[in-house]
């Protein structure tokens, strides 16, 4: 049908205006959140999904979500709310001879099962404090008067059938116990050589074993 009255750009304008009112017509009406929606958001929430995530479940846009939130006062994540389990001296004891590593956390979460990645991170950094380790800083040379006092520790360990133990030690000598346990085998051993240099009878079988 002849328009001669109208453009042809305004008759194409209103052609594209026509089928986009069509469109909205025929696209499904939104309704109101049920109950059923609420404890599904609800959930997602508490699974630490944001509002795109929680979009892309629900048949909801990221902005009715999110003003769905605010009203229903979720804001928070109700995960967050809930109070840290105190670390048990057993935990501490997982952590302690790695501190001064760096320390791969998700591989720890193996032996922490009750722990984030988070919480295992933050409790890391806690005990460097409480133990004075600090990392990326040079550890001084052993000085003679280290050995001389790790060589006692380590003896006085060997006589009273391991106490102190090397965590002790460690922490006197504020080295790891892998260092100090190290440094005291090459002591013995530089002992050990000496004397059997002097008089092979006084090295014991014993006297090997570290």
């Amino acid at each position: 049908m002849a328009l001669p009255h109208r453009s042809g750009v305004a008759i194409t304008n209103r052609i594209l205006y026509l089928l986009s009112q069509q469109k909205l017509k025929s696209r499904p009406r939104t309704y109101g959140y049920t109950d059923v929606d609420i404890q599904s958001l609800t959930s997602l929430l508490a699974q630490g999904l944001n509002n795109e995530q929680i979009a892309a479940r629900l048949p909801r846009s990221r902005k009715s979500i999110a003003e769905k939130i605010n009203k229903l006062g979720l804001q928070v994540n109700p995960m967050k709310k809930a109070r840290t389990t105190p670390w048990t001296d057993a935990e501490d004891e997982i952590l302690l001879p790695s501190l001064r590593k760096r320390l791969e956390f998700t591989e720890l979460q193996e032996f922490l099962p009750g722990r984030s990645e988070a919480g295992i991170r933050r409790r890391t950094v806690t005990l460097r404090r409480r133990e004075g380790i600090v990392l990326n800083v040079p550890i001084s040379p052993w000085t003679p008067e280290a050995l001389q006092e790790l060589h006692s520790l380590a003896e006085e360990r060997r006589a009273n059938n391991g106490s102190p133990t090397w965590r002790e030690i460690s922490i006197r000598m504020k080295r790891s116990e892998g260092a100090v346990k190290t440094k005291a085998r090459i002591i013995r051993d530089v002992r050990l050589r000496a004397e059997l240099a002097q008089d092979p009878s006084n090295l014991k079988k014993n006297d090997c074993k570290h």
